[in-house]
C-alpha cells in the first residue's frame, strides 16, 4: 500500500528532474520491492552514476544484482556501500551472507565480527556467525550464537531451527525436536523444518510419530504438494511403498512440474519390480492424451531406472517439445546428458532453464551444480550444491557431489566432512566407490 502511494510522487519528481539521484534511488527501491530486477538495476545504476556517494544506492544495487544472479557485481556494490558508510550494518550482513554462499568463511566471519563489535545482540549477525561455525564443523561454538538469536528475537523461528540443527549434529534428536517444534509453532508453513523434524523422529525410531506429524500438517494444507511428497518419503523409509505411491501421485496431480515426485516414483517402482506394468500404464495415458506432460517424464524415469538411456532421453525430449520449460524433463535430461548421454553444454542450457523456472528446488540445484563440477567451475558448483545439501541433508548423492566439488577446489577439510557424511547415510549410491577412493587419498 505504501509503495502504491509513493510511486506517483516519485514519478512526478522524476518528470521534473529525470536524473535526480534520490528520486531514481526511490524508484529503484520500489521496483526491487516488486521484484522488477531489470528496472531496479537500471534506476539504481543511474542513481549511482548521478551521485556516487549515496551508500544506500550502492547497497540496494548490490541487492538487486544478487537477486538477478550476478554475485561478483553485487559484492562490488556492497563493498562500495561499506566504504562510504563503514557502520552500514545491513550492507555488511548482506556481504557476509554472500561470502558464506561462496564458501569464503574467513571473509564472512570478518564482516560478521565487525557488526558484532558495535551491535553484539544483533540477531542477523549472530545468525550468520553461528552458520559460519556450523560450516566450520564447530556446532558447540555455534550454539551460543543461536541462543543469542533466540534471546534477542524470541519470535523469529530461525534461531530455534539452527539450534535444533546443532543438537541434531550432536546426535541429540530429542533436544533438536523441541527446537523444531517451537519453530513450527511460530511458523507452521516451514516445510523444510517439518522435514527436519520428521528425520529426527525417524532417527529416534519413531516412524508413527513422523507420519502423524506430516498428516497433522496435511489437515491444514491438504493441497500442498510438498507435504504430500514429504509424507511419501516417510512411507518409503518405513517400507509402505503403496502408500508412498499414492502420496506421490497426489503431489503430481496438485503440481505436475516438481522433479522430486517423479524420481521418488521411480524408486518405488524399482523396489516393487513393477517396471513393465508401470510403463504400460503411462504409455496408455500418452496414447489417450499425447499432450499430457507427466506420463512422458514418468516413462523417462522408468526407462532410466532400467538403464534404457536412449528411451529415457526420447521421452524427456517429447515432454520438452510440448513445454520447453517443463522443469522435471529439463532437469532429468540435463542429468543424463551430463552423465555422458549427450553434450555437456546442452546439459548446462537445460539445467539453467530448469533453475530459472524452479530456483529453490534442491534437485535442480544438484543437477546444475554437478554440471558446473564437470565443467571445472568448482566455486559455482559448491554454491549450488551447498544450497541443495542444506535442503536435502540426508541425500547421500548430493553430499557426495558437494564433497567432490570441495576436493577439486582444494578444501580438504570440507571434502572429508561431506564425503564421510555421504557414506554414513548410505554406501550403495552411484559414486560411493569414488567417495571411498577419494577419502583414502585424503588420509
Amino acid at each position: 500500500k505504501k509503495d502504491k502511494e509513493a510511486a506517483p510522487l516519485v514519478d512526478a519528481a522524476l518528470k521534473k528532474r529525470p536524473k535526480d539521484p534520490y528520486a531514481l534511488y526511490l524508484r529503484g527501491r520500489l521496483n526491487l520491492n516488486q521484484n522488477k530486477l531489470k528496472e531496479a538495476i537500471e534506476d539504481l545504476s543511474a542513481s549511482v552514476k548521478a551521485e556516487p556517494r549515496i551508500a544506500q544506492s550502492h547497497y540496494f544495487l548490490g541487492t538487486a544484482y544478487r537477486a538477478s544472479g550476478n554475485p561478483e557485481t553485487a559484492k562490488s556494490e556492497l563493498n562500495e556501500a561499506i566504504r562510504l558508510l563503514p557502520g552500514y550494518i545491513d550492507a555488511r550482513l548482506a556481504l557476509a551472507a554472500m561470502e558464506i554462499d561462496s564458501n569464503d568463511l574467513k571473509l564472512a566471519l570478518e564482516q560478521t565480527q565487525k557488526v558484532l563489535q558495535v551491535a553484539p545482540r544483533n540477531p542477523g549477525a549472530n545468525l550468520l556467525g553461528g552458520e559460519i561455525k556450523l560450516r566450520q564443523g564447530k556446532p558447540d561454538e555455534a550454539r551460543a550464537d543461536f541462543e543469542q538469536v533466540i534471546k534477542a528475537a524470541p519470535n523469529d523461528p530461525r534461531g530455534y531451527v539452527k539450534l535444533g540443527m546443532v543438537y541434531q549434529m550432536n546426535k541429540n534428536n530429542r533436544a533438536a525436536l523441541a527446537q523444531y517444534e517451537k519453530a513450527l509453532s511460530l511458523d507452521p508453513n516451514l516445510t523444510n523444518v517439518l522435514g527436519l523434524a520428521v528425520m529426527a523422529h525417524l532417527s529416534e525410531k519413531q516412524p508413527a510419530r513422523a507420519i502423524e506429524l506430516v498428516k497433522e500438517r496435511l489437515k491444514k494444507s491438504p493441497d500442498d504438494p510438498y507435504i504430500h511428497q514429504l509424507l511419501a518419503r516417510v512411507y518409503i523409509v518405513t517400507g509402505d511403498v503403496n502408500a508412498a505411491e499414492a502420496s506421490l501421485k497426489k503431489a503430481i496431480e496438485l503440481k505436475n512440474d516438481l522433479p522430486g515426485p517423479y524420481t521418488d516414483l521411480g524408486t518405488i517402482y524399482a523396489r516393487k519390480g513393477s517396471f513393465e506394468d508401470a510403463i504400460k500404464e503411462y504409455e496408455a495415458a500418452v496414447k489417450a492424451n499425447p499432450k499430457l506432460l507427466p506420463p512422458y517424464v514418468l516413462l523417462g524415469v522408468l526407462y532410466e531406472r532400467q538403464g534404457k538411456t536412449d528411451k529415457a532421453v526420447e521421452n524427456y525430449r517429447k515432454a520438452l517439445e510440448i513445454d520447453p520449460k517443463f522443469v522435471p524433463a529439463a532437469n532429468n535430461l540435463a542429468w543424463l546428458y551430463a552423465q555422458g548421454a549427450g553434450n555437456i553444454d546442452v546439459a548446462m542450457t537445460l539445467a539453467e532453464t530448469a533453475k530459472g523456472a524452479a530456483p529453490d528446488d534442491p534437485s535442480v540445484s544438484d543437477t546444475l551444480g554437478w554440471i558446473y563440477y564437470k565443467k571445472g567451475a568448482y566455486l559455482k558448483a559448491i554454491n549450488l550444491l551447498s544450497d541443495s545439501a542444506g535442503k536435502l541433508p540426508n541425500n547421500p548423492l548430493i553430499r557426495y557431489h558437494l564433497g567432490m566439488a570441495y576436493y577439486k577446489k582444494g578444501d580438504i577439510g570440507s571434502a572429508k566432512k561431506e564425503l564421510q557424511a555421504s557414506l554414513r547415510i548410505s554406501d550403495k549410491y552411484p559414486g560411493a566407490e569414488e567417495a571411498k577412493k577419494t577419502l583414502k587419498e585424503l588420509k
